[in-house]
């Protein structure tokens, strides 16, 4: 059986070891993460910190690609000939779209099937967005708040704004 994915990326070239790469490192984050926490239960104060991080990063990932998103069409827009005031009301315009497209979504996603990837992922950016306030942050308040806790949603956040800068 030859499967089109195999096809497009056979076993020796870059891409697909990159592909493997990628894959492979979530998986062994996750196993050494559960392999630590059942030798060791992490106290209070560890796990409040991992979900400072972890919170972090979720933000720093999605208000990177929202800030990309405004920049690349504020740039694009004042490259038209367009003035200041007017390229950044078309990208505040474009971000009402977006809180519309959540409202939207939540109903069109509601029994759909299918190919309806993109509306997916719109959606998702939403989800993760609501992830770290109402969930992740809430959990990580739990314990008493300290300079050192807020430093890891700090790091976390920096961290990974970092990485996507340089990649």
């Amino acid at each position: 059986m030859n499967l089109p994915l195999l096809t497009v990326f056979p076993a020796t070239t870059p891409a697909r070891t990159t592909m493997r790469g990628f894959l492979l490192l979530p998986a062994v984050v996750m196993v050494a993460g559960a392999a630590l926490a059942v030798w060791r239960a992490p106290g209070p104060q560890v796990r409040s910190a991992t979900l400072h991080f972890a919170a972090g990063v979720v933000f720093s990932v999605v208000a990177v690609e929202l800030l990309s998103l405004g920049l690349a069409t504020a740039v694009e827009l004042r490259r038209g000939g367009h003035g200041k005031a007017r390229a950044v009301g078309i990208v505040a315009g474009l971000s009402l779209l977006l809180l519309a497209g959540a409202g939207i979504g939540t109903t069109v996603l509601r029994g759909a099937t299918g190919h309806v990837l993109e509306i997916v992922l719109s959606f998702g950016l939403a989800a993760l967005l609501f992830l770290v306030t109402e969930e992740l942050l809430t959990a990580a308040h739990e314990e008493e708040e300290t300079p050192l806790l807020t430093l890891a949603f700090f790091v976390g956040f920096l961290l990974f704004l970092l990485l996507d800068m340089v990649s």
